[in-house]
């Protein structure tokens, strides 16, 4: 069993060193990114420069407040919002049809055979007017500067592909506690493209060229979920050094928290059920760290709870874990004007080792449903 507890002290004392290497990572992007804190909208052209991109399924409650916010952005040049009704049966489509009516900017298609998320943005991209192009989900919320923020981002650093910050919003106990694990996420995102080690992104709150976005892998169709994921991937690979996080608060995007458990564990499924197709060296890596660094830590747990004597070898693991995520929450909690979210860390980490090692496993086995469909 020493040797057992020497393994997974090694595997813990690698997950700290990943963590550091994000931190160090998010650091660098908040000095690459120093240029952007002045965002200036005076991109005058005739042509249509920037498209937004939306993917909706009957999104009836969010539609109207979402097509206000981008249809009223502060941006001086000719832009786009694309919106595809991925087969609604609410009133997504007359919603639709009102708003354009009134908004010369609105463009809607509907998608005719096809189904799912990476259908309807595929649409989006072939439609599109302009070559850069900015995604973001029904749900969200978003400041008047976000489109000029993107635009300015990728004038400047002339990227491939640019990812922003999505911040959760909880008003429950249950909310708060995703809100900091979202947080978690979009630091270790935003770390890894730091250090150029991408590791994921999110479809919220994206920027990329149509180039990109037109490669045949980019999507990788035979998933149902990871259209952002997959192309960071393919963005990697081709433009390995035009992949950057901007952490400014002005391209953030804010999204509901899930109001259910069964919501907030179905969701998780979907995101995690296309991490078999990984193929990117760095989130596989990423991913069978965090897996087993937290399998290991439960495992050694319960040998705690029935054996007295590997009461120490389990706190040990775990105060190096602890001690580095929230470390790192700290940093990006503060940033984002949300320490209070940090009074939520101590029960957060001692039912995460729990949730993540059970959806990593049932993922790969079990279906999912989104959007009123079933996927296994």
């Amino acid at each position: 069993m020493k040797l057992f507890f020497f393994i997974a002290f090694v595997v813990v004392l690698l997950y700290v060193l990943l963590i550091i290497s994000y931190i160090w990572g998010w650091f660098l992007n908040i000095k690459k990114n120093k240029f952007f804190s002045g965002i200036d909208v005076s991109y005058p052209a005739k042509n249509i420069i920037a498209s937004v991109l939306v993917s909706c399924r009957n999104e009836e409650e969010n539609l109207p407040n979402l097509l206000t916010l981008l249809l009223s952005q502060n941006f001086d040049a000719n832009y786009e919002v694309i919106v595809i009704n991925d087969h609604s049966t609410d009133k997504t489509e007359s919603i639709l049809i009102d708003f354009a009516k009134k908004n010369e900017h609105l463009k809607f298609f509907s998608l005719k055979t096809a189904q799912g998320k990476k259908q309807a943005i595929a649409l989006g991209i072939e439609k599109a007017s302009s070559d850069f192009i900015v995604v973001t989900d029904a749900d969200c919320t978003m400041g008047t500067n976000w489109l000029s923020g993107h635009y300015v981002a990728y004038q400047q650093s002339k990227a491939q592909l640019i990812s922003a910050p999505v911040l959760l919003k909880g008003t429950t106990f249950f909310g708060k506690l995703q809100e900091l694990e979202f947080l978690s996420l979009i630091a270790s995102g935003a770390g890894s493209i730091g250090i150029n080690r991408g590791i994921m992104c999110n479809g919220a709150n994206l920027a990329f060229t149509k180039h990109l976005a037109k490669n045949q892998d980019s999507m990788k169709f035979s998933e149902i979920s990871g259209d952002d994921v997959f192309l960071l991937q393919t963005a990697k690979k081709q433009y390995p050094k035009k992949v950057i996080f901007v952490p400014l608060l002005e391209l953030a995007v804010t999204t509901p928290a899930e109001k259910t458990f069964a919501g907030f564990m179905n969701q998780r499924m979907r995101w995690a059920s296309k991490s078999a197709s990984y193929t990117d060296s760095d989130m596989i890596l990423a991913s069978w760290l965090v897996f087993f660094a937290n399998l290991l830590v439960l495992f050694f747990f319960v040998l705690s709870v029935f054996f007295y004597e590997y009461w120490l070898s389990f706190s040990l693991l775990f105060v190096l874990k602890f001690s580095i995520d929230f470390l790192f929450l700290a940093i990006v909690a503060t940033y984002f004007h949300k320490k209070s979210l940090l009074s939520y860390f101590f029960v957060l980490s001692a039912v995460y080792p729990f949730y993540i090692v059970w959806v990593a496993i049932l993922s790969q086995w079990v279906g999912f449903s989104w959007k009123k469909r079933h996927y296994k």
